[in-house]
């Protein structure tokens, strides 16, 4: 056999043989290790961030104003290809992909907030009909009442000519 396939199957029996104390105390020690994952993910993504900072050429410092913000290292490690940049960059700033202001509504919630949006637009747009409409008649009123005056004025004109 050759050395790769010798050491997995080495790899894979240290496996087994670390997983049978687990198996024997009923489960207990299994239960200890799911309440730590929590934990143990967030321990892996603050090394995470931390690793990814000192490849950047980063760390975290106390500004002026007191908030912790990032700020170059004078030297760095190493220079990154372009890969691994975009892979930390893509990991440590996750863009949202809605920016919908109820998304954490329920279906039926959304469904009632866009029926109130329309009957407002609806109600919107009757308003600026009504408003349109009365400003059209008091402009045509404006009309007649000009052309009412003119025609007064006209007659006291032929009537002063008269005498």
């Amino acid at each position: 056999m050759d050395k790769k396939l010798q050491y997995e199957m080495q790899k894979a029996e240290n496996e087994q043989n670390d997983m049978l104390p687990f198996m024997d105390d009923e489960g207990e020690l299994a239960k200890k290790c799911l309440s730590n994952i929590d934990s143990w993910m967030k321990e892996e993504d603050v090394e995470f961030f931390n690793k990814c900072l000192k490849k950047l050429g980063l760390c975290e410092r106390k500004g002026l104003d007191g908030q912790i913000m990032l700020y170059p290292v004078k030297s760095k490690e190493r220079k990154l290809e372009k890969e691994e940049f975009q892979e930390m960059m893509s990991r440590l700033y996750t863009v949202k992909t809605h920016h919908n202001q109820f998304s954490h509504l329920n279906k039926a919630a959304i469904e009632e907030i866009e029926k109130q949006k329309q009957s407002s637009k609806k109600m919107n747009s009757v308003y600026k009909q009504y408003s349109k409409s009365v400003q059209n008649s008091k402009m045509s009123r404006a009309k007649e009442g000009n052309n009412n005056i003119r025609q007064k004025q006209s007659k006291l004109d032929n009537q002063s000519a008269l005498y």
